[in-house]
């Protein structure tokens, strides 16, 4: 186990680490994570006076850039590292759920040559397998880019709901297709 140094260990009343944003031509750092708190930030805008889309363009490049750059104290890196990892499980986790799903319309459609009554469920548990998929998906790219934003903030959000419902789902789904099984009768 790594020993850290009582300096590298942030506490709740530390501040959040400096960010570097970077913007074409101009790269502006700001110590609080916000980017449009900079006082650089601001004479840059005023700069160029009568673009107000050329402004509200940059305030929402800043603000979703892919450029941020953090520097490393405590434990910044290994965060957003977890971060990407937990993102690539969401990813991992979608494929599986939406391959299970074709899965699951391809076993029921040569099982239904033998039993009766499968026919009529592969496709709809099927699909509802692939919309499982694509939701996990989606929250799991949402959930990528809230921790993101949090963590330059030096925040962490809690995660309840979505892991809560994607688990029911499946449950559900794992049960139903138990009872069809259960339930087809043999030729």
């Amino acid at each position: 186990m790594l020993a850290r140094s009582p300096e590298s260990i942030r506490t709740p009343s530390s501040p959040p680490p400096t960010s570097v944003f970077t913007t074409g031509e101009n790269s502006i750092a700001d110590s609080s994570g916000d980017p449009g708190s900079s006082s650089a930030d601001a004479a840059l805008v005023n700069t160029q006076a009568g673009k107000r889309s050329d402004k509200s363009l940059r305030s929402w490049l800043r603000q979703y850039n892919p450029t941020v750059k953090l520097q490393n104290t405590g434990s910044v890196a290994r965060d957003h590292l977890a971060s990407e990892r937990t993102f690539l499980a969401y990813v991992r986790t979608s494929l599986t759920i939406a391959s299970t799903g074709v899965a699951l319309v391809q076993l029921f459609t040569i099982a239904a040559q033998t039993y009766t009554g499968l026919d009529r469920f592969s496709k709809p548990l099927g699909g509802v397998m692939i919309v499982l998929g694509l939701f996990t998906l989606m929250v799991g790219s949402f959930r990528y880019f809230t921790v993101q934003f949090a963590l330059v903030d030096g925040n962490y959000p809690v995660a309840r709901i979505s892991p809560a419902f994607i688990s029911t789902a499946l449950i559900s789904i794992i049960i139903v297709v138990f009872g069809v099984i259960l339930g087809a009768r043999r030729e």
